[in-house]
């Protein structure tokens, strides 16, 4: 049989890449038999006919295995006429660092973005180049998405991905580059003074959607850095600026504080002048301040007796900060009717306070 079908002679493998390669062999015949399997299979799987030529191209294989083949020739199949088998040898390429695609910025902060892209499900880790002419930066990443930190807010950004392969080894190039732009604390508008009295006032704002305000204040045209700062929590806008001097020119800021470490422009300066001194006379030592009805859910009443001249209410919640205030011109006898429908169900203090006059009782609102 061997005789009469002489067998091929083996050929080295070409284009040979990461999942395929070519077989080649020399022989006259038309008809020939391959099968291919990993060096380390124990059995050789079923051949493949291949007719008219002398080569025969294999994919799906492995990356960086070592491969065998066997072809044999078919002369005559009717009559049995099969030479006998030869073999080669080959070893696919490693796998290649694949460049990572579909590169983009799912989300932006004031100082962070969040990087997503397309990659290889055989690499799990990557380098993420972030720049602009001001700065630049490398974040290694083992996940993906990534979010890369210690950017300047409202700045356009550069980013590229690429993969870092066979435990930093080897690299991809670099993905195609795209721009985003970070976010912008902005700056507090419609600073506004209200409840003006000779000690105090209330400073109010246009809300941002910040959680944080930070307030400045001092002598009109003082110079910021100088003045008494106050931080606002909870997203409240509005302030009471307590202590201060009568008949007095003063100058405020408003800056709202989006983030830690991230903080928008200070507002327009906004100028205001408390009220001259209103002596207020405790008539006859017999002073009373009652508060009705309490509990109450939309609105109380707060009644003061025995007292001459202009006094200042605050109602401040269980953690001391100031919910509302006013104030009232007493004759002897004065009475102030407050909403107080907007607060939340729970206890308060009412503080009504002047000169030589500070009365303090509890509200329930319910």
């Amino acid at each position: 049989c061997g005789a009469s079908c002489p067998k091929p002679t083996t050929l080295p493998a070409t284009d040979v890449t990461y999942q395929s390669a070519t077989l080649n062999w020399n022989s006259t015949a038309t008809d020939f038999e391959v099968a291919v399997k990993a060096v380390t299979d124990a059995t050789w799987p079923a051949e493949v006919a291949v007719s008219n030529a002398t080569s025969y191209a294999v994919s799906s294989l492995a990356p960086a295995t070592n491969y065998q083949f066997r072809v044999r020739a078919v002369c005559d199949a009717t009559e049995g006429l099969i030479s006998d088998w030869v073999e080669g040898t080959f070893v696919t390429d490693s796998l290649p660092c694949f460049v990572p695609d579909g590169i983009q910025v799912v989300s932006t902060g004031y100082t962070t973005a969040t990087i997503q892209w397309n990659a290889d499900a055989s690499q799990n880790q990557w380098s993420i180049h972030v720049w602009n002419s001001a700065s630049d930066f490398v974040f290694d990443a083992q996940t993906n998405p990534f979010t890369v930190t210690g950017l300047a807010q409202n700045l356009e950004y550069n980013v590229a991905v690429k993969a870092v392969c066979g435990g930093g080894y080897t690299e991809s190039e670099y993905s195609d580059t795209i721009t985003f732009t970070t976010g912008q604390c902005a700056q507090v508008n419609g600073v506004n003074v209200t409840g003006i009295t000779s000690r105090s006032a209330v400073v109010n704002w246009t809300p941002t959607g910040a959680p944080r305000y930070k307030v400045e204040y001092g002598d009109r045209g003082f110079p910021q850095g100088t003045g008494t700062t106050v931080f606002v929590e909870n997203g409240q806008t509005s302030l009471t600026l307590e202590n201060l001097a009568a008949d007095n020119n003063y100058s405020v800021f408003v800056m709202a504080i989006c983030e830690e470490g991230v903080e928008g422009a200070w507002s327009e300066r906004y100028d205001f002048a408390t009220l001259e001194e209103q002596g207020i006379d405790v008539v006859n030592g017999n002073m009373n301040l009652s508060i009705y009805p309490n509990p109450t859910s939309d609105a109380t009443t707060i009644a003061l007796s025995g007292v001459n001249g202009e006094v200042q209410i605050v109602i401040v919640d269980m953690n001391g900060r100031t919910v509302m205030s006013d104030s009232m011109s007493c004759e002897g006898d004065c009475t102030k009717r407050m909403e107080v429908s907007g607060l939340a169900q729970g206890a308060y203090f009412v503080r009504v306070s002047g000169e030589g006059v500070n009365q303090v009782k509890k509200l329930v609102v319910k």
